[in-house]
């Protein structure tokens, strides 16, 4: 008490002399191991120099994705006000270790560009992310540096001047000693850099083996053949709000409603904290209880309600009110190779095609419905016909529209003479991403964004695709002729 705002004075007194190095004196050499969280709390002033600077790792991808929250990543923020502190100079070097998502994400093909433009990149990737371990080209287990589940690199910025900008890439698996190991025995001298050729639009900061860019992107993208498509729905804690049956899932909300009174410190989950805030006016609804695509092959009952679900995308699931088909596929790949297509009538989760990694899947409904689409219900049942049906019953309802822009039929109808049905190009699009040919030829293009297609000038050959892909279409559905009688039957749990 004998010095009174002593303290308080010597912290207003660093955090003014920290300020005064930020903006104003001369930053030759920035390191460190910024912190990695999307949620950030580090509000930057709209207005500043620096702000506008930052701003530009978004300067595309803002107006052509929907979710770019990733880049508000502290991580992401450190690098960008040393990438602008070292810009404003003309020469220095920036070393940080960081999450190493930027390093291939789609979102972040900006933000590599800006590095490339101002720097000589040198990206040193330790790997150890436990949902890319399929990645590890050595049987060995491949291990973080830290205690962490994200993979991390080491990237090197250098300026000088007006000098080289190249990126070279190192790779290095193993386990946690082994990388020790080669950090502290090796220098940027000594490593084995292998130089990258950066290509748009992505500009990836990793490898690409496959050749066959340039013809790869002169193919139609699926965000551009499908008017609306949506990522699937997330009910936010599956052990409450999904089911095998209809009866099981009556008795999970009612119990998750009993523990929840005794107390609500027990909402453990997003979807059990929505649930805690209308408690006390929640009614059970059966109409609320409706199929759902869990997993290929693996249709159970969820309870949506809107009140409760933590993604309940209401126009996709309108979508499947009425009956329809749906293209289930990813548009950022973790796997080491795309085989992530599907086909649903029922609305699907969102990692229906990836559960190991957690990737999420988005649905292209094949007809858009309007509001006045029926409702799909535990009461009122799912009507269920054949594909022949499905097809007729589609074509004839008045209150829904086909999901393909008209610019795809009026490039195809230019193309073979005659317009397409809505049918044969979804069919032709599901058989051309089960071609074998096409996974392998374009494996590492399948890894960003959604899938591109090849459109045939072929009449005829379309036509055998398409005929192709309905059948597998079929398959999927378990509809086909041919599983009418299997020579073999799996019965009970």
């Amino acid at each position: 008490n004998q010095f009174p705002g002593f303290f308080e004075q010597k912290i207003a007194e660093e955090s003014r002399k920290a300020l005064e190095v930020k903006e104003e004196i001369p930053i030759m050499v920035i390191m460190g191991n910024p912190p990695y969280s999307r949620s950030s709390s580090n509000i930057l002033k709209k207005g500043t120099d620096f702000y506008n600077f930052y701003e530009s790792y978004k300067e595309k991808v803002r107006k052509q994705e929907r979710n770019i929250q990733p880049l508000s990543d502290d991580y992401i923020k450190f690098i960008a006000f040393a990438h602008w502190k070292v810009k404003q100079i003309g020469s220095g070097i920036v070393g940080m270790i960081t999450n190493n998502s930027y390093l291939d994400g789609r979102i972040h093909r900006d933000m590599r560009k800006k590095l490339s433009e101002d720097f000589e990149v040198f990206v040193l990737n330790l790997h150890g992310d436990v949902s890319r371990d399929h990645l590890n080209p050595v049987s060995a287990k491949d291990e973080n540096v830290f205690d962490i589940r994200q993979g991390v690199s080491i990237l090197l910025l250098v300026r000088r001047g007006a000098g080289t900008r190249k990126v070279y890439y190192f790779d290095k698996f193993g386990t946690r000693e082994e990388k020790y190991d080669f950090l502290g025995g090796n220098t940027i001298a000594t490593t084995k850099w292998r130089e990258l050729k950066l290509e748009p639009p992505y500009y990836s900061f990793v490898p690409r083996e496959g050749k066959g860019n340039e013809a790869y992107q002169k193919f139609l993208p699926l965000g551009e053949i499908f008017k609306f498509y949506n990522v699937s729905g997330k009910p936010g804690d599956d052990k409450m709000l999904v089911a095998y049956d209809a009866n099981s899932l009556s008795g999970q909300l009612i119990g998750a409603k009993e523990i929840l009174m005794m107390d609500e410190d027990n909402a453990d989950t997003e979807a059990k904290k929505k649930f805690v805030a209308i408690l006390q006016s929640f009614r059970l609804k059966r109409e609320n209880m409706i199929q759902y695509n869990y997993r290929p092959f693996d249709i159970r009952y969820t309870y949506y309600d809107l009140q409760i679900y933590t993604r309940a995308v209401p126009k996709l699931k309108r979508q499947f009110d009425s009956l329809n088909l749906a293209l289930l596929t990813t548009k950022i790949l973790k796997a080491e190779s795309f085989a992530h297509a599907f086909v649903t009538e029922i609305f699907p989760d969102v990692i229906f095609l990836s559960n190991k990694t957690s990737t999420n899947t988005f649905a292209f409904p094949l007809y858009l419905y309007n509001d006045n689409g029926g409702q799909q219900s535990f009461l009122g049942g799912q009507e269920k016909l054949d594909l022949k049906g499905v097809q007729h019953s589609l074509r004839t309802k008045k209150d829904k529209e086909p999901n393909i822009n008209p610019e795809v039929f009026e490039k195809l109808k230019t193309a073979f003479g005659k317009k397409p049905t809505p049918e044969e190009i979804f069919y032709y699009i599901y058989a051309v991403f089960y071609s074998n040919v096409y996974r392998e030829k374009y494996k590492e293009f399948l890894k960003s964004d959604f899938p591109r297609v090849p459109f045939t000038k072929d009449y005829e050959l379309f036509k055998h695709l398409a005929n192709l892909g309905k059948q597998l279409v079929d398959v999927h559905l378990l509809k086909a002729k041919e599983l009418q009688n299997p020579t073999a039957k799996f019965e009970g749990a």
